[in-house]
């Protein structure tokens, strides 16, 4: 995120944020992780591959990559779907359209969209032990709203994008403040700081 706590621009516009060193960083967490799931709102808007680059031998590991889309809106050309290691959690009424061919599990509805405790209790007998969650505003607040979050991990960079531009997190707190994390490393790459955090403990 920027400075003011934004993700990308406003009308949409796909840029990078982070710097190459951030960039690399994720791969790290993305190569440690069983799976990583984002929702398809990010799918639509930016195609992400949600894959590992990491040039360490001639295999790599690929995480599971798993999207969250309640009425499978998510076009079939998009490239999470490159390859076999795709799994989609949609509701029980979502036409399955051109994703006949991709693993899609049902899953009940929840607060506007799919039940995430649901979600990760599949992925747990899956045997998904590191789930990375790379989303958007509304799939990240819901996540934090459900108490799932074990670690939140932030990129700044020392950018601005403006008042219109996409937030972080989109969460009702009905006027309260919630702390609900403690900071536990602060490390730099390139221009820009990594932020891990973690639940406090109660």
């Amino acid at each position: 995120m920027t400075l003011d706590g934004r993700t990308a621009p406003a009308g949409g516009a796909r840029t990078w944020i982070s710097g190459e060193a951030a960039r690399a960083d994720v791969q790290t967490w993305r190569a440690r992780s069983s799976a990583v799931l984002t929702g398809a709102g990010t799918v639509r808007c930016d195609d992400p591959q949600l894959n590992v680059r990491l040039n360490y031998g001639p295999w790599v590991r690929q995480p599971l990559r798993v999207v969250l889309d309640t009425m499978l809106r998510t076009p079939r050309g998009a490239r999470i779907f490159n390859n076999d290691e795709a799994l989609v959690f949609a509701a029980a009424e979502a036409p399955l359209g051109s994703l006949r061919d991709i693993k899609v599990e049902r899953i009940p509805r929840a607060d506007g969209g799919l039940d995430l405790d649901a979600v990760m209790q599949d992925l747990t007998a899956r045997e998904i032990n590191e789930l990375l969650v790379e989303c958007g505003p509304t799939l990240a607040g819901a996540f934090i709203s459900k108490h799932l979050v074990d670690e939140f991990i932030l990129y700044v960079a020392p950018g601005l994008l403006g008042c219109d531009a996409a937030p972080l997190l989109r969460i009702e707190l009905g006027g309260q403040t919630l702390r609900p994390f403690e900071f536990c490393d602060v490390l730099q790459f390139g221009d820009d700081m990594r932020l891990i955090l973690k639940p406090k403990k109660q």
